[in-house]
């Protein structure tokens, strides 16, 4: 360090002193500065907590809100298809021949069998027919009837509720979390699954396709073929025109809600994801027609049996 030298009056030759000196600093006392901090640094958590609360609550307010309007938008769409499928109407069928018509004047007609509303007391079976009885095609007012009735029965919300357990066991949609609110929304979403499912496959296509929605039961033969017939019924369906042929309305419907889906399942935008739901809703659909194939068998062999079920 320079400083000027003070040696004689009026001289200003510099002098070189030396590094200065350090000043002994007082030891800070670790113990309270830790203290100090801590408890700082725990206030500002819990004001950070206390803060961030209600915007959580604000956030899954509005994706709530968000979600219900797409699927009130859904609701529309399906209302409209509802009104222009009621006013369509199916031709008639074909006359017979004039000889045929006949015999078949003075030949007693089955009456139909009465199927339950249910099967197994939770699956619904109102699009349920016999297979014995002579093909009749139905109207476009019935198929969205037998689709309205499927969609809307209360017995849809076990399916939906089984579904949701079993994307919460397995943490499907890591989006949704877990907990009450988890489940809620996994419950929301398979239940809409379930319904718009019900409403294509069963009502919107078999009337643009001409093809009858409903399940012939055979009600006979052995137990595997019956269960063959039962499942194949996914892919093969009757025709207005008495005929047969591929189950476009099971295909297509079906891809179509899972492609709607898509809108409210962030996290399974994915072609295995949407392919996971595709053969998911075909195999609820193969399974419920095996149920229905079975279940008069299965009442004819309760013990107890209410007259009207």
């Amino acid at each position: 360090m320079r400083s000027v030298h003070r040696g004689c009056k009026g001289c200003r030759r510099l002098e070189y002193r030396g590094p200065p000196e350090k000043s002994q600093a007082q030891p800070k006392s670790f113990g309270v500065s830790r203290l100090a901090a801590t408890q700082k640094i725990l206030s500002r958590i819990s004001l950070r907590g206390v803060m961030i609360l209600p915007v959580k609550l604000r956030l899954m307010t509005l994706s709530f809100k968000r979600t219900q309007r797409k699927l009130s938008r859904y609701c529309y769409l399906f209302a409209a298809t509802y009104m222009c499928a009621y006013g369509q109407q199916d031709s008639a069928p074909a006359a017979a021949p004039s000889n045929a018509g006949a015999s078949n004047a003075t030949s007693p007609v089955s009456s139909p069998k009465k199927m339950d509303k249910r099967a197994f007391g939770f699956v619904p079976n109102y699009k349920t027919t016999d297979a014995s009885l002579p093909y009749q095609p139905i109207s476009s007012k019935e198929k969205m009837t037998v689709a309205g009735k499927d969609s809307f029965d209360w017995t849809l919300s076990l399916v939906a509720a089984g579904y949701a357990g079993l994307g919460q066991l397995t943490n499907q949609n890591r989006s949704f979390g877990q907990g009450l609110a988890g489940y809620g929304n996994r419950f929301v979403r398979n239940y809409s699954d379930q319904v718009m499912g019900n409403l294509l496959v069963e009502g919107a296509m078999p009337i643009l396709l001409h093809e009858d929605p409903r399940y012939f039961r055979r009600g006979q033969g052995q137990f595997w073929n019956r269960v063959g017939y039962a499942t194949s019924r996914v892919f093969v369906t009757r025709t207005d025109s008495r005929g047969s042929e591929l189950n476009y309305s099971e295909l297509v419907g079906n891809s179509l809600a899972v492609g709607i889906s898509n809108s409210y399942y962030p996290g399974s935008r994915t072609l295995g994801g949407n392919f996971q739901k595709f053969t998911l809703q075909i195999a609820t659909d193969a399974v419920s027609n095996v149920l229905k194939e079975f279940w008069p068998d299965v009442k004819r062999k309760l013990p107890l049996q209410h007259p009207d079920n």
